[in-house]
């Protein structure tokens, strides 16, 4: 047998077994009889004296004086041994039918004496026992009886070998009638002249019957024997011989004793071994002081008490160090995740972001109970939490607050121009970290790198200049070193052409050379992200450059043809992450049109600010920008339905934006199929254009030569008689707050002529002439106090009148030609200055009525028609004159404005002197507000989204007058750690907020962890950087600010309960010798205060509860420590010392077991490393019904750090609980007609978890690897007293491997035939079968005998039996 296996089928060492027999009391005895040996050979003894009676004859001998005493008949059955007289039984049965009849007979007769013994017996128990023995002849015995008494009576005559039995002196309980002087046997059930009659298996029938009946009456004896004992009834001579029986047993203690006096003595006075004593009790507590004191300090040794004893004695603690106690209090947490969920494709094939949670939690002190019973996922989890007033709504994106996005009315649509640049290191920063690489698998990554960033700043380079020469030189001499370093290249590979370029340091160099020497490379050149896919290392790295190649092909236009080749298949292979490029290759086929659409068709929505709160749309398009650089573009229309745009209101969108302008929130969609943020966090933005376009502004205002008008209704824009020279000034607020771009007035005119031939026709009969083209007007721009142009003849004339060939048209449509005169005012000066007055400057477009010379003939007409008049009131006149209509008064319906107005926001430096309030800004949208975008003036660019480098984080803000120097931070944690690797070490960053962002606090400036990385409760110190501030733009409130940030999951952690600072750990004084049990006290009844008074100092609270080592108080704990202690030594060597070791040290741990050369991420053999499997202590076995008790990674990793502090430094120690995998039987039952009703049924659910339980009484226990028997477990539901039958009985075994998948195993699929014997067998030697909570029971009334059944979907159970993204499997 190989090593691993002898290591697989060892069981460990369950903590009760840790004690070695031989070292047990009672393992070894002088004298080894108990009473009923006494009783047993006393009444041999008294059958060998004989008795004489008073005239000195031997009449007999003296056992009867002992035998008809119900105590001495208990001692017999009791101490009767069944099993030898079975066998002797079943041994006479196979050669002698005559002897086992003698054997039985002999049983018959003794059973008999006992019965008539206890008849003459009046005392209670002696009744009883008397009702016991009546009682179980009755129900069993009496027919087995007759059927011997038939055979043995019918063939005495004939066998002389048969043994007699006189039937007829038996007790009348045995139901014998005799006739004659013979024996008759009602009760027998057989016919001896049956031919067929088994008269053997009548006599086994018999016999056994009667084992097992007397058996069954020894367990009764043993709990009447007590009884009778104490009765105060018996003979006196008995009761005297009982008495001496019972004090003999002193002595025999004594004797027994010295082999344990003997090891006392050899353990105390020779080893000079004592009992452990416990450590001083220590506790944790929280100081505050008053409002408006000065810090203060808590030296070392001041003393604090929290209760008085029963004897008014002080229970005394004391500081072992000082600490400054200021005002600083933690008033807010927040926990962030960046979910990145693996059951979303594609998004978990490209490790993309998929959700976005926060939680949060302000006002701490009021909020403390409520954290302190549910904990929080200290560094966030994707879902919802379980307390409402946890959960935070949150908005990621971009917001524009513009001056253009003043739309109060009409049809409005919007343009989003974003020009996006990539961000990347500078060139410098890879060469230089190339030098200090130390490993290839860094050098090749940072060469990767390199050629990304060379893609975006190389042509700003030459690499083949002597700038880079050296740098070349010096790069080929580390890529060697580094290769051969490596242990799969030898110096044959780095030199063989043959060999991938990718293989090695030096080759990859050689090709990154290459690259970076072609000057007109393209940036869509997919090379570097594809060669940066291809030296993944692990599946995890793999998904995250696929993504990368993903975002580059999608936003970037990158070529897509390399990762179709077919050289990334084998990786991923080897990888395990196939399913993923699979995906990604498919998504990549739908063409990029498709992807882009598919990415970011409904990646964000949008909020627009009106004064009812925030106008959602989800509905506009994104492409990308149309003049082929790299970004995108974002257009959408606003209906002329919808509410009119407004400036930003505190009260109603939030406080924080710092402006008057309207907002428009570019916000990333929860919802979306593609969460954007992974797209996007590796850009920023160098620019945003903002254009939008109205049709219909009607909020204008209008002013003629006469007076104001009102264009809300129709009016005469020229007044009731318009001459040459006669204006309409309009302008509108919302249009001159506006750098516009192209300008349109719609006229709607009113009353038009309604002739054929238009105004031809109307004025027909007027000296001058007047067609439909004649009306025109001039336009100018009121610009800086002057109508532009100044000239009129340079100023535009547009014709008033629209029509269709003579046929005039009330619309027409004019447009501004000098709209770049028309310069944009401040956004008061556009409300309160446009009253066309001496200070108005700016934003009225005024048209001067140009032609014709008579205007539209108001002071021709009353001449005209005076002449006409006077025509045709000559007499002479045959044909008289038409009378000319009167001349047409220009009147407007309506007028409107259309426009198109733009703006930038640009990312560079420049100056700007406008307001704040007033000036266009683009804000990031985070997790926390709102945060202005500002340009820097190192030109460095701004992320687009805050770059997510973990995926997990805590957030502390402290509110304190000033924070400096050290800070105790008490965090409170529970015991929930999933975390499965005991000796993974995960990184864990802790930054500050200064003013200029968030910094990196150094390793050096942690001065203590106790909570050893959130793993446990305990006191972190932390030595706070001289420039953390509260002036701050990018958290809330005035307060300081703490992140601790890591990409593993929240389940690796403890969950937070709460934290506090200035924390100290007092241990208990020596001083103190008051009566004090911390168990039995809790936290909430201690009242603390300090023994001599601290000014200032307003409030003492504990936080969790007292900690101590328990006092060993047991004989056998120091047997079995000091047993262990000699043979190990403290050393861990075998498997042996490791589960002793673990045992002692660490008293949750209920069973250990080492598996040498064993790894929990393998079945395959690994040489030099330790895989240890450890179960907590279960007291109760309902405690774990349908659950899988596990130790904490706390508990996981303390046993690693120890274990690993006693043993070998050249080894690898794998600390972990048991792999669960869990069972459900299924069955179709039938029960007993007592037993028909629903609580039978559930009694059933709860025997067989008891049967399958490791942790219970009964059926199978606790052993590692252990297989499930099909056939014991059936077997034990046929045998419960209240099942009848039980037919189509399988089992589901599911298990989850160690890459997370799931497997569901049915028995009913293991065999080629249905009948076939199955068990379910463990995936690992180190997994644990389990019962689920819930078995699969149906009830039948009739038996019907059928082989089960394949387990179909619709028989499973969600969360429990059915396996999403799974295998259904033989086993």
């Amino acid at each position: 047998m190989s090593e691993l296996n002898k290591a697989v089928n060892t069981d460990g060492i369950d903590r009760k077994d840790r004690l070695l027999p031989a070292l047990q009391e009672g393992y070894f005895n002088v004298d080894e009889m108990s009473f009923e040996d006494l009783v047993e050979i006393s009444v041999d003894f008294a059958s060998h004296l004989t008795y004489y009676n008073k005239d000195l004859k031997a009449v007999g001998n003296w056992s009867s004086f002992l035998a008809s005493n119900e105590i001495v008949i208990m001692a017999l059955i009791i101490n009767k041994d069944f099993e030898k007289l079975g066998n002797e039984f079943r041994n006479h049965l196979k050669d002698s039918e005559a002897l086992s009849l003698k054997t039985i007979f002999k049983l018959i007769v003794e059973v008999n004496a006992w019965l008539e013994d206890l008849r003459r017996s009046n005392s209670v128990p002696a009744q009883e026992l008397t009702a016991a023995f009546e009682r179980i002849i009755l129900n069993g015995l009496l027919e087995n009886l007759h059927n011997l008494g038939m055979i043995t009576t019918s063939s005495h005559e004939a066998r002389e070998d048969y043994p007699f039995i006189d039937f007829r002196k038996l007790d009348k309980v045995w139901g014998i009638f005799v006739e004659d002087e013979t024996a008759i046997f009602p009760k027998s059930t057989i016919n001896l002249s049956d031919e067929t009659l088994n008269r053997q298996s009548i006599v086994m029938n018999a016999g056994f019957g009667f084992l097992n009946a007397i058996e069954h009456l020894k367990t009764f004896c043993k709990e009447l024997l007590p009884y009778s004992l104490k009765t105060q009834n018996h003979d006196p001579a008995v009761g005297l011989y009982i008495s001496f029986i019972s004090l003999y047993k002193h002595a025999q203690d004594n004797i027994n004793g010295f082999t344990q006096r003997h090891l006392d003595f050899y353990y105390r006075d020779i080893l000079k071994t004592q009992y452990q004593h416990k450590n001083p009790e220590s506790v944790i507590l929280n100081f505050e002081i008053s409002s408006q004191a000065k810090p203060l300090t808590i030296g070392k040794g001041a003393k604090f008490t929290c209760m008085k004893d029963e004897e008014s004695k002080d229970v005394i603690f004391e500081a072992p160090g000082c600490i400054k106690v200021t005002d600083a209090k933690i008033e807010e947490i927040h926990t962030l995740r960046y979910q990145r969920e693996d059951m979303i494709t594609p998004a978990c094939d490209m490790n993309f972001i998929t959700r976005i949670y926060k939680q949060s939690i302000s006002g701490l002190s009021e909020e403390a109970t409520d954290l302190e019973q549910e904990g929080l996922p200290i560094f966030g989890h994707g879902g919802q939490a379980k307390k409402q007033s946890l959960n935070n709504e949150i908005e990621t994106g971009l917001a524009i607050a513009s001056k253009d996005l003043f739309l109060e009315e009409g049809e409005r649509r919007i343009e989003i121009d974003l020009l996006l640049t990539r961000l990347i290191r500078p060139i410098s920063y890879h060469i230089q970290n190339l030098g200090t690489a130390t490993s290839s698998t860094e050098f090749k990554e940072i060469l990767c790198e390199l050629m990304i960033s060379w893609l975006n700043e190389g042509e700003r380079y030459n690499w083949n200049d002597e700038l880079f020469s050296d740098d070349f030189k010096e790069l080929e001499e580390i890529a060697l070193g580094l290769d051969l370093q490596s242990l799969s290249i030898t110096e044959e590979d780095i030199d063989d052409d043959n060999k991938s370029r990718l293989s090695s340091c030096k080759s990859m160099l050689a090709q990154v050379t290459e690259f970076l020497s072609i000057t007109s490379m393209p940036n869509s050149s997919s090379l570097p992200f594809y060669s940066y896919i291809l030296i993944a290392d692990s599946g995890k790295k793999f998904r995250k450059r696929l993504g990368l190649f993903m975002i580059h092909a999608l936003i970037e236009k990158g070529s897509v043809s390399e990762i179709f080749n077919g050289d990334l298949d084998n990786k991923a292979i080897q990888l395990g992450v196939e399913n993923s490029l699979e995906t990604v290759k498919r998504e990549l086929k739908l063409g990029r049109d498709n992807l882009f659409k598919n990415y970011f068709g409904n990646a964000f929505n949008v909020g627009l600010s009106t004064e009812d709160g925030w106008f959602s749309l989800d509905r506009f398009d994104i492409t990308e920008r149309s003049d082929n650089r790299l970004g995108l573009r974002v257009a959408l229309i606003v209906s002329s339905d919808a509410p009119a745009i407004i400036g930003c209101l505190p009260d109603i969108h939030g406080e924080g934006w710092g402006t008057k302008l309207p907002l428009l929130k570019l916000r990333i969609n929860r919802q979306a199929s593609t969460n954007p943020y992974s797209l996007l966090e590796n850009f920023s933005i160098e620019n945003l254009e903002l254009t939008v376009g109205v049709s219909g502004l009607r909020n204008i205002r209008a002013y003629n030569n006469i007076s104001q008008l009102d264009p809300s209704k129709p009016f005469y824009p020229f007044g009731p008689t318009p001459t040459t020279n006669a204006y309409l000034a309009i302008t509108s607020p919302e249009l001159v707050k506006k750098n516009v771009k192209k300008l349109w007035i719609n006229l709607n005119w009113g009353e038009l002529p309604n002739d054929e031939e238009g105004f031809s026709g109307h004025y027909k009969g007027y000296v001058s002439e007047f067609k439909n083209n004649s009306f025109t007007a001039k336009l100018n721009v009121l610009s800086n106090g002057s109508w532009q142009p100044q000239s009129m003849r340079h100023s535009q004339t547009a014709p008033l009148f629209n029509y269709q060939g003579k046929k005039l048209s009330e619309s027409q449509l004019i447009e501004v030609q000098a709209v770049d005169l028309l310069k944009p005012m401040g956004i008061d000066a556009a409300e309160n200055e446009l009253d066309l007055g001496l200070k108005t400057r700016n934003g009225f477009i005024k048209l001067t009525l140009d032609s014709p010379e008579g205007a539209f003939g108001h002071q021709e007409y009353p001449l005209r028609l005076t002449e006409i008049i006077e025509a045709n009131s000559k007499f002479f006149v045959r044909k008289k004159q038409a009378l000319p209509k009167s001349p047409y008064t220009p009147l407007l319906n309506q007028i409107s404005f259309d426009y198109i107005a733009s703006s930038e926001v640009s990312m560079q430096p420049k100056n700007n002197n406008e307001p704040s309030e007033t000036s266009d800004k683009l804000y990031r949208l985070h997790e926390f507000g709102a945060e202005k975008l500002t340009p820097n003036s190192t030109g460095k660019p701004i992320n687009l989204f805050r770059p997510v480098d973990f995926d997990g984080h805590l957030f502390l803000g402290i509110s304190a007058s000033e924070l400096k120097d050290l800070l105790t931070l008490s965090f409170s944690l529970s015991d929930d750690s999933e975390r499965i690797n005991s000796g993974e070490t995960i990184e864990l960053q802790w930054t500050y907020l200064s003013s200029s962002g968030w910094a990196e606090l150094s390793k050096n400036r942690i001065v203590s962890d106790e909570t050893k990385g959130f793993l446990r409760s305990g006191i972190i110190i932390i030595d706070i950087p001289e420039d953390i501030s509260n002036q701050h733009k990018s958290m809330p409130g005035n307060l300081y600010w703490l992140k601790i940030s890591t990409s593993a999951d929240s389940s690796n952690f403890c969950s937070l309960r709460n934290v506090k600072t200035h924390a100290l750990k007092l241990k208990r004084s020596l001083d103190d010798n008051a009566n004090f049990e911390p168990s039995s006290h809790l936290p909430s009844e201690m009242n603390w205060r300090a023994l001599a008074t601290i000014p200032g100092l307003s409030k003492i609270s504990q936080i969790d509860g007292f900690l101590g080592n328990k006092l060993e108080n047991k004989r056998s704990e120091l047997i079995t420590r000091v047993s262990e202690r000699i043979r190990h030594r403290s050393r861990a060597i075998v498997a042996w010392d490791y589960e002793r070791l673990i045992l002692e040290k660490f008293p949750i741990v209920g069973k250990v077991k080492c598996l040498p050369n064993c790894t929990q991420f393998s079945l395959k053999t690994l040489p030099g490393n330790l895989l240890i499997v450890v179960t907590p202590k279960i007291s109760e076995a309902f405690h774990v019904y349908g659950k899988a008790p596990k130790l904490s990674a706390t508990h996981l990793n303390d046993i690693h750090e120890y274990v690993s502090s006693l043993s070998s430094s050249f080894g690898n120690i794998e600390v972990i609980n048991p792999v669960s995998e869990w069972v459900q039987v299924r069955c179709k039952a039938m029960f007993q007609k007592y037993a028909r009703n629903g609580k039978y049924v559930e009694q059933l659910n709860q025997d067989i978890r008891s049967y399958l339980n490791p942790w219970d009484k009964v059926g199978y226990r606790l052993v590692y690897g252990q297989k499930i028997k099909q056939e014991d477990v059936y077997s034990y539901i046929y045998n419960l007293e209240y099942i009848k039958y039980v037919t189509e009985f399988s089992m589901l075994h599911i298990t989850r491997d160690s890459s997370g998948f799931y497997r569901l195993g049915d028995s009913v699929r293991q065999g080629e035939t249905k009948s076939e014997i199955v068990n379910i067998s463990p995936l690992y030697p180190w997994s644990l079968i389990m019962p689920i909570s819930r078995h699969n029971i149906e009830v039948v009334t009739e038996v019907d005998p059928r082989e089960p059944d394949i387990t179909g979907i619709r028989e499973l159970e969600i969360g429990s039996t059915f396996i999403i993204n799974g295998n259904i499997v033989d086993g």
